[in-house]
């Protein structure tokens, strides 16, 4: 049992003896700043970015599910939400999964990539994977899944070792709760933040992604247009 979880079993148990004023916020991915789009080159914590600026060095990216993307939860908006959550004395104590509907998936980077004139290929997963971790040159100029590879090898069932915990292969399901993921914001979530802050959790995947990529290719090649060949 991953240790986020039996530490929620506890905190259920402990609020169910009398404990109060206890909350839990889970985040998806927290990405950069969703006007500048700047994240750190050293962003060790953030797979979903790693896989994407991979995949748009290599031009070859995973088929990606197209209605339960990799969820975006740029690092303002998080702040913002958490300090609403935390400080305000009318929220509701235990779990809440920030959920968001702003996700990247193959629809989405279909686009951004067409509108910068790139050419790109999806693959079947275990096609991309043999070829993007067979590309070292490629790997080395980026150095971001390497460390993360074991995610991606298969297990004695011949499926993603990482599945379960994998930006790619996040199923379907309920949004409250310990096990809660997918792009649909939360009844709790709805309850608890202003209307403005929900709305914060709703823009527009393309437009994030774009801002991140520009400053991106910036910090990288030093032109605001120019991807990593």
């Amino acid at each position: 049992m991953c240790s986020s979880d039996l530490g929620e079993i506890l905190l259920g148990q402990a609020m169910a003896a009398g404990l109060r004023c206890v909350k839990v916020i889970r985040y998806p991915g927290i990405w950069g700043h969703s006007q500048s789009g700047f994240i750190s080159s050293d962003n060790n914590y953030n797979h979903g970015w790693k896989l994407l600026t991979t995949c748009v060095h290599l031009r070859k990216f995973p088929y990606m599910d197209n209605e339960n993307g990799i969820a975006i939860v740029p690092v303002d908006v998080a702040a913002a939400l958490t300090l609403e959550l935390l400080l305000s004395g009318s929220t509701e104590d235990g779990v809440y999964n920030m959920t968001t509907e702003t996700a990247v998936t193959q629809r989405v980077m279909e686009r951004v990539m067409a509108e910068r004139g790139v050419e790109v290929e999806f693959l079947p997963l275990a096609q991309w994977r043999d070829q993007v971790f067979g590309e070292t040159e490629g790997l080395a100029k980026d150095g971001t899944l390497q460390a993360l590879r074991w995610l991606y090898d298969d297990d004695e069932t011949g499926q993603p070792r990482g599945r379960h915990n994998h930006p790619l292969f996040a199923p379907q399901g309920e949004t409250d709760g310990p096990k809660a993921v997918g792009n649909r914001i939360s009844d709790k979530m709805r309850r608890n933040l202003a209307e403005a802050s929900v709305e914060l959790l709703t823009l527009e995947a393309t437009i994030v992604i774009d801002k991140h990529l520009d400053c991106w290719t910036i910090e990288t090649t030093g032109q605001p247009n120019e991807l990593i060949n």
